[in-house]
């Protein structure tokens, strides 16, 4: 290497030691110097006998705080750029150079003492990163040479000779520190990750501040000398006993930190150390400690710090504050910088350390006693909530011994208490060692160490919640429309409830949403798009005191595509074009009612139910579609009981539903429950179904249009949709019309109502169009009523028992004898079972042998008569279908008495149904 060259270098190193810079010899970037982290400041004619024969000449400076110096480390473009986004632009000029490597490298001064570690942020592709350099690291300054022939150059205007070096802006330190994490996108395919690191340095500072705050925990004298040190520095007679103290109890690591924690620490200081460790080891006996008295502590003083006084053979006192200290260091704490955080936290509970292996220990009466095999800390507490119930977690992390990592776990307050989690959780391999209290104290100790915890609200729903100050938001799979930083969670099934996060043609989408009503004869598709839309209403009708108690069934042969349709309904709230619907009638009725709580405000979807298949399984099927229908159709859930015989909570359906089957569930309160939509397989548009498969976001895009016109205009929906409804309720009311199907048909007509609304606000469609939709949804929802109300008288109790009987009768299932005539057992109608009599006015049936024929009669096909025979007669007797006694009758079944021939013998008067001829004839 040329000489000028060398002396130029030299220069440049002397002129950033005068300025008081701990600079040392490297060759490359390796340093040269033994104990660099150690070094304060270098001397002038030190300096001089750098270089000689180096291939690599180059110096480096020590950061962190020897220097109060840190250094920003930027590796290429794209380091830049996330720098500029983490600092927001608040980056001070200050010394900066170029790296041989196309790099850049600021340097800032941090406060005297700061503890400060290197963050890293890793970046995809070809080792870029950005790195915070702080405590243990180092920085090559300009004019050294890399070993690839490089220079490192300072930048012009921003050398030490030009400027001054600035102090570091505020939230550098708080990274450093570790006090806050960089807020930067860490997503989107970047592939970065951020991580502290600690120099073994760095770790070794930190065991040393450890101890001396355990120390200082049972010494008052050390604590009160240690906090005039870290304030202005102790006067130097004191400083001396002190370090003699720490240095001769064997802890010149304590020595050496306890001195640091001043400014006043020089390289004089370190000398000084150093001679009185070499003394203390040339030494034939040692040297002594200084007693509690040279510090001029008095009697009641040492009394009270040992619990009695030790007097030696000329009756002084010689009790030494070093007894402590050797019951500190007995428990060395681990060098893994994993450790650093327990270490930091440790200090401050008195008698609790981690040995070197990681194991939480308690010094009790000066020995140790081993609690655990690890170290845990509660990370953030958790609430969850799908608004109705809260539960509360807490996060836990830690380090089994040797430092191998324990993930983090949420567990259940009420079981975190208790500690039995742990195996569970952690494993066999977390052991808390058999001890009295050890359990509670290991809780204890976690508890303390994890200080002031982040706090976390995890909504477990969707649909409609109220925020601080009452901001109202809708709650997704991916967050929150309305605002940002909510987490929801859903239940394992329900991902793919989520939304958009913006809309890129308003009207393009609306379109493809209306698109529904070509799908198919409008008779089918205005309620279809209608219940969409309801869904996202719910809480809307809920506020001003209304509820949609039904769902829409759709219902059609095999290859109808019913299913299909009902996921292009489905994909307005998720991607379910080409995914499974999230439930179906092979489900448990369990995870059915979970799954209509959690999905507040949107729209489950149910497919297949065919009951024509395996008697048992068509059986399940009938009992689901029943407990799905008075889910919804009554807004109820099953209440059940802990172990405890306590009250749990009830899962009550908070949305829509929409069901799809090969049949209807029969039964007239059944049928009252839904709105049945016969799909018509020659009636699809194939085309239509296609375009919305492609366009599916689009759908999607349209419902997050319409929630936030919802968030916009609800005050104002909440009571126009309460008049509107009442209207129609009214309109449709009359006395050949079930109440349920009116509401049902006005809840959609009004759903209908305000979608238009939205996409005439919009300008999808014009005030022409909107009137003609809404004149033909209301000539829809009249036959809808209709024909639902004919539905259900069909399914009448009653007209189902004596429809029975007609087929029992026809297919000989039953006979009844003929009273007319001489010979009452003359003769007899049907070859079946025998179950009465007739004559010209009447059939006269024995009422539990008749209702128990008709329902085995109907389990054939898997129906029943769902109410008792007391209460069958008493609905035969209201639709005028049998004969009664007077309203007077003690006879509680009102059922009258006919005189027959029992069996030919002698008459006797039994109670009868009287079902007059011309009902079954």
């Amino acid at each position: 290497m040329d000489v000028a060259v060398i002396e130029k270098m030299k220069k440049a190193a002397k002129e950033l030691a005068s300025k008081g810079m701990p600079i040392f010899e490297c060759e490359g970037k390796i340093p040269m110097t033994k104990g660099w982290t150690n070094i304060t400041n270098t001397t002038l004619y030190t300096i001089d006998g750098w270089f000689r024969g180096s291939l690599c000449p180059s110096f480096g400076l020590a950061l962190g705080e020897r220097s109060s110096i840190v250094g920003i480390d930027i590796d290429g473009e794209e380091a830049l750029s996330v720098l500029e986004e983490i600092s927001k632009g608040d980056l001070p000029k200050t010394w900066s150079f170029k790296t041989p490597g196309e790099g850049k490298r600021l340097l800032y001064k941090t406060p005297v003492g700061t503890i400060t570690k290197k963050f890293k942020i890793t970046l995809g592709g070809n080792h870029k990163e950005l790195a915070f350099l702080g405590t243990g690291q180092q920085t090559i300054m300009p004019p050294s040479f890399h070993k690839n022939g490089g220079q490192y150059e300072w930048i012009e205007g921003l050398s030490p000779d030009e400027i001054d070096i600035a102090a570091a802006p505020d939230w550098l330190l708080e990274i450093m520190s570790g006090k806050s994490k960089p807020v930067a996108k860490e997503q989107g395919g970047n592939n970065r990750s951020f991580s502290y690191e600690m120099s073994e340095q760095g770790m070794s500072d930190k065991i040393a501040e450890y101890q001396c705050t355990k120390f200082s925990e049972h010494c008052p004298m050390f604590k009160e000398a240690m906090e005039i040190q870290m304030k202005e520095g102790l006067p130097e007679d004191d400083w001396f006993l002190i370090i003699c103290l720490l240095v001769n109890s064997d802890n010149e690591a304590l020595a050496y930190h306890f001195s640091r924690m001043c400014h006043k620490h020089d390289t004089r200081s370190e000398e000084r150390i150093q001679k009185l460790i070499e003394e203390r080891d040339n030494s034939e006996d040692g040297c002594g400690t200084p007693r509690c008295t040279t510090f001029g502590c008095r009697r009641k003083h040492i009394g009270k710090c040992f619990n009695k006084i030790i007097k030696d053979e000329d009756g002084k006192i010689k009790n030494s504050p070093s007894a402590f200290l050797y019951e500190v260091t007995k428990i060395d704490p681990p060098s893994d910088p994993k450790y650093s955080y327990y270490l930091d936290r440790l200090r401050f509970i008195k008698d609790i350390y981690l040995d070197e292996k990681g194991n939480l220990c308690m010094l009790f009466k000066g020995a140790k006693v081993t609690l655990a095999n690890f170290i845990l800390r509660i990370t953030k507490e958790i609430i969850k909530t799908d608004g109705l119930k809260k539960e509360h977690f807490v996060c836990v992390e830690g380090l089994l011994e040797n430092g191998l990592p324990i993930n983090a776990q949420n567990i259940k307050l009420e079981e975190y208490e208790s500690m039995n989690w742990l195996i569970k959780e952690c494993g066999s391999g977390a052991i808390i060692f058999s001890g009295q209290g050890y359990k509670d104290k290991v809780r204890e100790v976690i508890q303390r160490i994890s200080g002031m915890k982040q706090r976390e609200q995890i909504f477990t729903h969707t649909g409609w919640c109220n925020l601080a100050e009452n901001r109202r938001v809708y709650l997704h799979y991916g967050g929150a429309i309305g605002a940002e930083d909510v987490k929801v969670e859903l239940d394992k099934g329900l991902s793919l409830y989520k939304m958009p996060s913006k809309i890129t043609d308003i009207k393009s989408a609306i379109g493809m949403s209306l698109k529904i009503l070509n799908l198919a004869s409008l008779k089918v598709t205005i309620p279809m798009l209608a219940v969409v839309y309801l869904s996202t209403l719910v809480q809307c009708f809920k506020d001003a005191g209304l509820s949609p108690d039904f769902i829409v069934w759709l219902h059609g042969i095999t290859g109808s595509r019913k299913t299909f349709i009902a996921k292009m309904l489905l994909s307005h709230f998720g991607d379910f074009a080409y995914n499974s619907p999230p439930a179906s009638f092979r489900d448990t009725e369990n995870s059915i009612e979970k799954r209509a709580h959690c999905l507040k405000d949107s729209l489950l979807l149910v497919d297949d139910y065919h009951p024509n298949s395996i008697p048992s399984e068509a059986m399940l099927m009938r009992r689901v579609a029943e407990k799905l229908l008075r889910m919804y159709g009554d807004r109820t859930g099953r209440g059940r009981l802990n172990s405890n015989t306590d009250l749990q909570a009830t899962y009550i359906p908070r949305g829509m539903a929409i069901a799809t089957g090969e049949d209807l569930p029969l039964g007239q309160s059944s049928n009252a429950r839904y709105i049945g939509l016969e799909i018509v397989k020659s009636e699809i548009n194939l085309d239509v179904l296609t375009e919305l498969q492609h366009n599916s976001v689009k759908l999607r895009e349209s419902m997050l249009g319409f929630i936030r016109f919802i968030i916009n205009n609800g005050d104002r929906l909440t009571q126009e949709i309460k008049a509107q409804f009442e209207e129609l309720r009214h309109s449709y009311n009359s006395s050949n019309v079930h109440g349920r199907v009116s509401d049902a048909a006005a809840y959609l007509e009004v759903a209908f109502y305000v979608f238009l609304e939205y996409a005439h606000v919009n300008e999808v469609i014009d005030q022409n169009k909107r009137e003609e939709l809404l004149n033909t949804s209301k000539k829809v929802f009249e036959d809808i009523i209709a024909n639902q109300s004919e539905l259900i008288k069909e399914q009448n109790v009653e007209v189902v028992f004596i429809e029975a009987l007609k087929e029992m009768f026809n297919t000989r299932k039953i006979r009844v004898e003929n009273l007319v005539g001489t010979n009452q057992t003359e003769f007899s109608f049907g070859t079946g079972e025998f179950i009465g009599y007739c004559d010209n006015e009447f059939y006269y049936l024995y009422p539990q042998i008749t209702y128990d024929a008709v329902n085995s009669f109907l389990s054939k096909s898997n129906r029943r008569i769902s109410i008792i025979p007391k209460m069958m007669w008493k609905n035969l007797a209201a639709a005028e279908m049998i004969k009664t006694e007077s309203q007077e009758s003690e006879n509680p079944q009102n059922l009258p008495k006919k005189a027959v021939k029992i069996n030919g013998r002698e008459k006797k008067r039994v109670r009868l149904l009287h079902i007059p001829r011309n009902i079954i004839d």
